[in-house]
């Protein structure tokens, strides 16, 4: 690994990175906020917020890191102090500087990284904002000037936070800032949800065109029965009545779908909902995404009571975990498939729905990681890792859980929500 030249200002950085007393401090929120929007506006599968030492990288703040300091020598970001733009390696492996380096070399190693300059009002560059992916990409133009904005954000409150601690720590603008970044972050999660809700729709229009073009197809056939000179056989007419009346059901129940995930943010109060039929929902909605994949969906239900839930959220839940268990099964076996059922759970007033999939299975050493933010084993041009932690936090706003089954053969997770009580 090329070593990247040590800056002129040297002793005058170290000196300045050390009176801001941040080497070796404890996680704050308002740096791991900062970090987890890198890493969700890059979409990549992990970020850190770090400072250039003497002899060694240490990491303030990181998503996705095993790690928490390096030797400088082998830093990426020592090579981005050096520079006042970004540093955009779009391969290391084949990028001279980095090819030999043991982050790149180690297995699910560095194949992508981006680093904004953490520089002070007075010149120094301390450290980098970074978002690192074991893929090679690039960033768009809004995903480079939002890295950099963020990296800004860190010099003010690097500011604060030593005015602050000058202060005895009482300080207003430290929590505004730190509400800031709050608000940022929940309109990126906001997006996600919407990005959800869009993935749905694109593959809704198949849905309703199939009913509407059925109910034209038999709504012709009896104006034409009706309009000849032959006599109108009855069973005719209420064959094709119920047909009709059919897909008129099936549009409705898209529509309420839709709907409710349009309203998903309106409300948070629970009400009794029939398990089966919410599960019907789900599979109605998330089913032109599967059919795209080719999986065939195994309906069993078991249970046909009612659950305590709020039905916008638990079908977001249901459409992404049917959606991910599509996309799993569509790499495994020869003739995929994902099934969706629902028993009752041996903890005592609650049921159970469960999504299986045929694929090939998730490794241990993903498992562990599988709920965390950000953590994604797609490419980041399909998902930013937000979805099961978000699905994790709906069940448990609800009462209810969502988690990976580690006993069973296949993947399956398992959403357990509360039972309806009965009226009285």
């Amino acid at each position: 690994m090329l070593q990247a030249p040590k800056l002129a200002d040297e002793e005058i950085r170290l000196k300045v990175l050390r009176d801001l007393e941040i080497l070796d401090t404890a996680p704050e929120t308002a740096y791991d906020q900062i970090v987890e929007l890198a890493a969700l506006a890059c979409q990549t599968h992990q970020a850190m917020l770090s400072f250039i030492d003497d002899t060694r990288q240490w990491v303030k703040a990181g998503i996705c890191l095993p790690i928490r300091e390096a030797k400088r020598e082998e830093s990426f970001c020592t090579h981005t102090i050096a520079s006042p733009d970004l540093t955009i390696v779009h391969d290391p492996t084949i990028d001279p500087r980095f090819k030999n380096s043991p982050h790149v070399l180690a297995k699910d190693g560095v194949r992508f990284y981006a680093g904004a300059p953490i520089i002070l009002a007075t010149g120094e560059a301390i450290g980098a904002l970074c978002v690192m992916d074991n893929k090679p990409r690039t960033l768009t133009e809004d995903q480079k000037k939002t890295l950099t904005i963020l990296a800004r954000i860190v010099v003010r409150n690097l500011e604060i936070r030593k005015v602050a601690k000058h202060m005895g720590g009482n300080s207003e603008l430290v929590q505004a800032l730190t509400q800031t970044i709050e608000v940022q972050r929940e309109k990126l999660i906001a997006s996600t949800k919407l990005a959800l809700v869009g993935r749905i729709s694109a593959g809704v229009h198949h849905e309703l065109n199939t009913p509407l073009s059925i109910i034209g197809l038999q709504s012709g056939r009896l104006q034409n029965k009706l309009g000849s000179e032959e006599p109108v056989d009855k069973k005719y007419l209420i064959d094709n009545l119920k047909i009709i009346d059919h897909m008129v059901d099936k549009l409705s129940r898209i529509s309420k779908g839709m709907l409710s995930l349009a309203r998903a943010e309106l409300s948070d109060e629970t009400e009794s909902v029939n398990c089966q039929s919410l599960i019907e929902d789900a599979v109605l909605l998330a089913s032109n995404t599967v059919q795209k994949t080719r999986v065939k969906i195994i309906f069993d239900p078991n249970v046909d009571g009612n659950i305590e839930c709020v039905s916008a959220k638990t079908i977001q839940i249901l459409t992404n975990l049917l959606a991910n268990a599509a996309h799993a099964a569509a790499h495994g076996s020869e003739e995929p498939w994902i099934r969706i059922g629902s028993t009752l759970s041996s903890q005592p007033g609650y049921v159970k729905i469960h999504v299986d999939d045929s694929g090939p299975g998730i490794a241990e050493n993903v498992r562990k990681n599988l709920m965390k933010p950000f953590f994604s084993t797609k490419p980041a041009s399909e998902g930013n890792g937000l979805g099961l932690n978000l699905s994790q936090n709906l069940a448990v706003s609800m009462g209810g859980s969502l988690e990976l089954d580690s006993s069973s053969e296949r993947t399956r997770f398992v959403l357990q929500l509360p039972m309806a009580k009965c009226p009285g």
